[in-house]
C-alpha cells in the first residue's frame, strides 16, 4: 500500500509551520504531494469550510492546479489554521500552516515640525517618506492655494515660489491601521529693493562730452528700473547738466 505524503517547501514555510502576511496583501500557502494513484489535494479553511475544486473565475480564495492556495486582499478574520489534506485511493495525509496577519501604522520619517525657508522665485522641495504596512499612501494639504505637484516617493515641489505661498503644509501617511502627519511651514524670503550708491558716485566729463549714468539696485525678487524712474532720473540730470550742453543716454 502507497500512502500519499506532503512535502512543503521550505522557503515558503518556516520551520514552525507559521505564516505571516501583511494586512491586504495576498497569502499564497503552497502544498504539495506525491504518491500513486496522484493525491487529490484540498483545503479546510479556519472556518472549517473546505476548497475542493480548482478555480476558474477570480475570487478571494482560489485553489490552484499545483495545490497551491491564495488568499487575496488578507483581513484579520483570514488569520487562522489552514489544513492542506492529500488523499487518494490508498489512503491520506494532511499538514496545517498557521496564517498570521500583521500591520503597521504609518510612520513619516521627517521632524514633526519643520520650517523651510525659500528665496522668491526659487523652487521648494518638501520631502515626507512613510512607512508601514501597508504601505502608507502619502498626500499633501495646502492652506495656500498653491498649485503643487507630488511625485511618487511623497516629495511635493513649488516651482517659482511667490509671497502668496508662504504658509503652512501638511503632509499626511496613510493605511488601513491608522495615519501619521507632519506640518511644514514655508517662508518666502524677502529683500527690499535698495539702490546701489556706488554705481552713482560723481562723474567728471568733458565740455560737449557725453553722460552715461548706471543704476545697480540689489533685493528680493531681483528690483527692475521702470520706465518712469528712469524718465525722472533723466530729468534729473537734465536739470543739472542742461547749462553745460552734456547730452544723458
Amino acid at each position: 500500500m502507497i500512502k500519499a505524503f506532503i512535502i512543503l517547501q521550505k522557503k515558503i514555510y518556516i520551520s514552525d509551520k507559521y505564516m505571516t502576511v501583511y494586512l491586504g496583501n495576498s497569502a499564497l500557502l503552497e502544498c504539495q504531494a506525491q504518491g500513486l494513484p496522484i493525491p487529490n489535494i484540498s483545503w479546510v479553511l479556519p472556518d472549517r469550510s473546505v476548497v475542493r475544486a480548482i478555480s476558474n473565475r477570480e475570487q478571494k480564495v482560489m485553489l490552484f492546479t499545483n495545490g497551491t492556495l491564495q488568499v487575496k486582499n488578507t483581513n484579520y478574520l483570514d488569520k487562522g489554521i489552514y489544513k492542506c489534506i492529500a488523499s487518494n485511493a490508498a489512503g491520506a495525509d494532511m499538514l496545517s500552516v498557521r496564517l498570521q496577519i500583521a500591520a503597521l501604522p504609518p510612520t513619516i520619517q521627517e521632524q514633526l515640525w519643520e520650517n523651510q525657508t525659500i528665496s522668491d522665485g526659487q523652487s521648494a522641495f518638501m520631502h515626507c517618506t512613510a512607512k508601514g504596512a501597508p504601505g502608507p499612501v502619502v498626500r499633501w494639504v495646502s492652506f495656500t492655494g498653491a498649485q503643487m505637484k507630488v511625485f511618487g516617493n511623497g516629495t511635493l515641489t513649488i516651482t517659482s515660489v511667490t509671497e502668496k505661498d508662504e504658509g503652512d503644509y501638511l503632509c499626511v501617511a496613510r493605511n488601513k491601521i491608522g495615519d501619521d502627519y507632519v506640518l511644514l511651514k514655508v517662508n518666502v524670503m524677502m529683500k527690499a529693493a535698495k539702490i546701489d550708491h556706488k554705481s552713482l558716485s560723481d562723474h567728471e566729463v568733458s565740455y560737449g562730452g557725453e553722460l552715461k549714468v548706471d543704476c545697480v539696485a540689489s533685493g528680493l525678487p531681483n528690483p527692475e528700473i521702470t520706465q518712469a524712474q528712469r524718465t525722472a532720473l533723466r530729468l534729473f540730470v537734465q536739470k543739472y547738466t542742461s547749462s553745460f550742453g552734456i547730452t544723458f543716454y
